[in-house]
């Protein structure tokens, strides 16, 4: 695995995980707010896709 995929991956899951975005940046040594979301961005657009899908009354599993 690449250092860039690999630090894309550690930042989803921790995000996944509930980490504290604090301590996910400390752990992967960024200080930028900005840098933590490029790493963790997608974790971010699943779950408003499936905050949504559940406003609605549906569930990710019917996609």
């Amino acid at each position: 695995m690449k250092p860039h995929r690999f630090r894309h991956t550690f930042g989803t899951e921790v995000t996944r995980r509930g980490v504290n975005p604090l301590f996910g940046k400390e752990l992967m040594g960024i200080k930028s707010d900005r840098v933590f979301q490029r790493y963790t961005k997608g974790v971010f657009k699943q779950a408003a896709a499936e905050a949504y899908l559940k406003a609605i009354g549906e569930s990710d599993e019917s996609l």
